[in-house]
């Protein structure tokens, strides 16, 4: 499968689309800055160049098999030689647009810089929003792979609790309030300036929620053929740890955000209620960050059994 082992041309492939993503932000901010000859500009695209090719090097090696061992073990799905090809293409699919997103995010950070030299951006966030953005885009809407074969009807339909437990949705649901609820205090107590960033970080909230819900839905509607049985269970640990980890990134947003208002408030506050609650703000999100990437499935645990023992159907 292409995913698993790209022949010359999809590799070259693959670091043309990584050369780009991590050009595309640094040229449009000095398109719109018209500093095309600054000092250093040379040296800041061939970091940008060098860093794509690295890049691409960690998108395009293979799944190793300890990665496959925890995959198999934390998502308890049996690994056959049928099913094999499934899981090992989904590893290396989200590996490779993962690295799109990480690289993109650079660039984009690197061309508003180009663009507005004053601005302030948080690493952190830019980065883990490019890591967020390329995990949606391997599995929609370009990341789905034609189901081939005969589709049936289940007995079973699947829903979105199916793969997400409702300790998990209500958490993720307990931090939007929790955020909101901190940018209305937020805007109620200070300038005009406030104002417009309760008004962003509104808009910023809701859109998030709208593309996890959204791109969480599509994974699990996504069309499943008719096939064996260890066949089918690989698919639905695919979606599962899609799921869990779509589920992981909107919550890590999320605290970021209150980590990012509670500053605001012990910073810019007059009041010291106020103000302690904006540090109680950043230590709990900082907190939720952690506690919330442990969502995501494969830093659980490590695999109980032989990661190289396949067993044949």
């Amino acid at each position: 499968m292409e995913e698993i082992r790209p022949r010359l041309v999809g590799r070259i492939r693959v670091l043309g689309a990584m050369v780009a993503a991590g050009l595309v932000g640094p040229l449009a901010g000095l398109a719109y800055s018209g500093q095309w000859r600054g000092r250093g500009l040379a040296g800041y695209l061939a970091y940008d160049a060098v860093l794509a090719v690295i890049a691409t090097a960690v998108a395009l090696r293979r799944p190793s098999r300890r990665e496959v061992g925890w995959f198999v073990t934390l998502h308890q799905v049996p690994l056959t030689k049928r099913n094999g090809a499934t899981i090992v293409d989904y590893l290396a699919r989200t590996r490779r647009w993962r690295a799109y997103g990480v690289v993109a995010s650079l660039g984009v950070g690197q061309g508003i810089v180009f663009a507005s030299p004053g601005t302030q951006l948080n690493g952190y966030v830019l980065l883990f929003a490019g890591w967020f953005v390329g995990g949606i885009l391997a599995e929609v809407p370009v990341g789905p792979r034609r189901a081939g074969g005969v589709r049936v009807a289940s007995l079973q339909p699947r829903t979105l609790s199916t793969y997400l437990s409702p300790g998990v949705a209500g958490w993720l649901v307990g931090w939007a309030v929790g955020t909101v609820g901190l940018l209305v205090v937020y805007g109620a107590t200070e300038s005009p300036l406030g104002t417009r960033r309760v008004v962003a970080g509104l808009a910023g909230l809701f859109a998030l929620t709208l593309l996890s819900v959204w791109s969480m839905l599509v994974i699990v509607r996504r069309p499943q053929p008719a096939a064996p049985p260890d066949v089918v269970a690989a698919d639905d640990a695919t979606r599962r740890a899609a799921i869990r980890r779509v589920a992981a990134g909107w919550g890590v947003l999320q605290c970021m955000a209150s980590v990012a208002v509670g500053q605001w408030l012990s910073i810019g506050s007059e009041s010291n209620l106020i103000a302690n609650i904006g540090v109680a703000a950043v230590y709990v999100g900082a907190v939720g960050v952690l506690a919330t990437w442990l969502v995501v499935p494969t830093r659980l645990s490590p695999p109980l059994t032989a990661p190289n023992r396949i067993a044949v159907p």
